[in-house]
């Protein structure tokens, strides 16, 4: 498809509630039909060669996300707000879930990156045979919190992580990333009354999310660090000494299936692996209560994938701590299960849309780059919600349709939006070639929409290659 016109389904009413001016407006509607509708590596120059009809430099796209008076505040939380309003008055448990994501960078130059997975003992320099050099490994990071709604929406939060030097450099503030975690849960916009599970991984199993979870009265499922000890008299004994404390006939069998399960919208499985003859997995818990140090009263659950015998050690045992004392070992693991959805969020952002394919040096121009993206992951959300709730007047989905978007995630949304562009395209160039004005119109479109490379002088329309008017 030539792409002469391409406009995303609704894109301006979605983005009125951001306030942006006209120009932010295409601008970031430009890039939007470039994370949607890009193949291979997302790069600046697709959004600048998106329309074809109005194409813009390359350094375009920099300069518009350098510029700060168009992106002042959090322009994305309108947005939310208003996908959020669809879900007010559904009853359910709300889980917000916390991790990090890393974009590699090479370079020590590079502003705002940090050295990780650089644990490998290397060679001394004049040893023999080693004239191989390692290069540094870089990179940047970004704190998210996916919202999960009991309808099965998911709306992302983001927060820069900012290393020590970089915070000292532009006046910010240092936070870790669990600190940065803390933050998210106290800005969390929510429906009065919404009951509100916080997950997270051993990184935000830390005394500043506590207290966040504990204001706001959300509860929260965490791993338990390795150092956790008990309360007592010292020498305190490690949490994870309680796994070989157990018996095996302690343990009851939990079995999850993810297509039937009470919190089947929030994992979107897929109709495919419904149809398996084999569905979910069968988990070994034992829930316990006991006093751990600097945490409180809270509720121990120890796990297991495999059934455990008298006698044996734990199959790769997994211990669990949750603030909700009445919780039951099935609750715990069905709800924990669901933070493996922040993986695949990051998954669809990074490999559907590009988030992390950016080139860019000046960090201010990757945030506003990666908001453009989450941006474009609210839209998908939103379209994807407004097939799934179609008004009287439109045509109502079929079961096996309805069915094909509840459990679709960002990258059936693309092609949907994407196929109806392509025949918004067809629309638009039938309407062009039934007048000879609008087949002039055309005519000279395409003309504008030749590579640069062949606009050079030399190659006009005396030329036999060219495009010409018959």
């Amino acid at each position: 498809m030539l792409m002469m016109h391409p406009r995303l389904p609704h894109v301006h009413s979605f983005l009125r509630p951001a306030g942006l001016r006209r120009g932010a407006v295409a601008m970031v509607a430009r890039l939007m039909v470039a994370f949607c509708c890009h193949f291979g590596k997302m790069t600046a120059s697709q959004a600048a060669r998106q329309p074809k009809d109005d194409p813009r430099h390359p350094a375009a796209i920099g300069r518009f996300l350098g510029r700060q008076r168009w992106a002042r505040g959090d322009w994305v939380a309108p947005l939310r707000a208003a996908v959020l309003a669809g879900e007010a008055g559904k009853a359910g448990t709300w889980f917000f879930l916390l991790d990090q994501t890393c974009s590699s960078r090479q370079g020590d130059k590079t502003p705002n990156t940090f050295s990780t997975g650089n644990r490998k003992r290397r060679p001394c320099k004049g040893r023999r045979y080693s004239n191989k050099k390692s290069a540094p490994k870089r990179c940047h990071a970004f704190v998210f919190g996916l919202l999960l709604t009991p309808g099965g929406l998911r709306i992302p939060y983001r927060k820069s992580y900012y290393t020590p030097e970089y915070a000292r450099q532009k006046g910010h503030p240092f936070r870790t990333q669990a600190e940065l975690g803390a933050e998210l849960v106290r800005e969390l916009v929510l429906p009065a009354g919404a009951r509100v599970v916080v997950l997270g991984d051993t990184a935000y199993e830390a005394a500043c999310v506590h207290q966040a979870c504990a204001q706001r009265d959300f509860h929260w499922i965490t791993p338990c660090n390795t150092e956790r000890v008990l309360e007592g008299a010292k020498p305190r004994p490690k949490v994870r000494s309680l796994v070989g404390q157990v018996s095996a006939q302690q343990f009851v069998a939990v079995k999850v299936h993810p297509g039937t399960d009470p919190y089947a919208a929030q994992r979107r499985w897929s109709a495919s692996r419904r149809g398996r003859q084999f569905q979910g997995r069968t988990y070994w818990v034992l829930k316990q209560r006991h006093d751990v140090r600097s945490v409180g009263a809270v509720s121990v659950f120890v796990s297991t994938t495999k059934r455990p015998k008298p006698g044996e050690p734990l199959f790769e045992p997994k211990v669990l701590l949750s603030d909700e004392l009445g919780l039951t070992a099935r609750d715990a693991v069905l709800r924990y299960t669901l933070r493996w959805q922040v993986e695949l969020f990051f998954k669809e952002m990074k490999g559907v849309l590009g988030m992390a394919d950016y080139r860019f040096r000046d960090f201010q121009r990757v945030e506003r780059w990666v908001d453009v993206a989450v941006c474009t992951f609210l839209y998908l959300e939103a379209y994807r919600q407004r097939q799934l709730g179609r008004p009287p007047g439109q045509q109502r989905l079929g079961p096996k349709e309805r069915a094909w978007w509840e459990a679709q995630r960002a990258a059936g949304p693309c092609q949907a939006a994407r196929a109806e562009v392509e025949q918004g395209e067809l629309r638009w160039l039938a309407q062009r070639l039934r007048t000879a004005g609008g087949c002039r119109r055309l005519r000279r479109l395409l003309r504008q929409a030749r590579p640069g490379g062949r606009r050079r002088a030399g190659f006009g329309p005396h030329r036999k290659n060219a495009i010409t008017d018959p």
